[in-house]
C-alpha cells in the first residue's frame, strides 16, 4: 500500500471523509492530491479506500499511469517475497497477489 493509501485509511477511520481526489504531474513525479473534510466516509472497502475512492469513481487521464506504476511495484515485491526461503511469508504473498489483481483489474476497466 502506498503512502497515501495509508493516509486515506487513516483519515477515513479518523472520521473524515474523501471528498475530491486527484492526480497532478511535475516532470517525473506523479502526485496523489487528497481532498477531506470531517464527516463519515461513506465508502467502506478497504481496497477501494486505500487505492483512492473518488480515483476510482472520476477515472482521471493519469490515473493508468498511477495503476501502472503500482502494479510495477507489487510485482518487485511479489518476486521478493517469492525468493524468500521462509515459510512466514505465504500470507503476505496471498496478499499482494490479490492486491495485484485488484489493480489489474482496475487497469483494465480505465485503459
Amino acid at each position: 500500500m502506498s503512502e497515501a493509501g495509508y493516509l486515506r485509511l487513516f483519515l477515513a477511520r479518523s472520521g473524515f471523509a474523501l471528498v475530491h481526489e486527484s492526480l497532478a504531474m511535475e516532470g517525473k513525479h506523479l502526485y496523489e492530491i487528497i481532498l477531506a473534510k470531517p464527516v463519515q466516509e461513506a465508502e467502506t472497502d478497504p481496497f477501494r479506500l486505500s487505492f483512492g475512492p473518488r480515483l476510482l469513481e472520476v477515472n482521471p487521464p493519469l490515473l493508468p499511469l498511477l495503476l501502472r506504476e503500482r502494479i510495477r511495484k507489487l510485482r518487485i515485491v511479489c518476486r521478493n517475497l517469492h525468493k524468500a526461503n521462509n515459510k512466514d511469508v505465504s500470507g503476505k504473498i496471498k496478499e499482494v497477489e490479490w492486491q495485484l489483481g485488484c489493480l489489474e483489474e482496475v487497469l483494465a476497466c480505465a485503459a
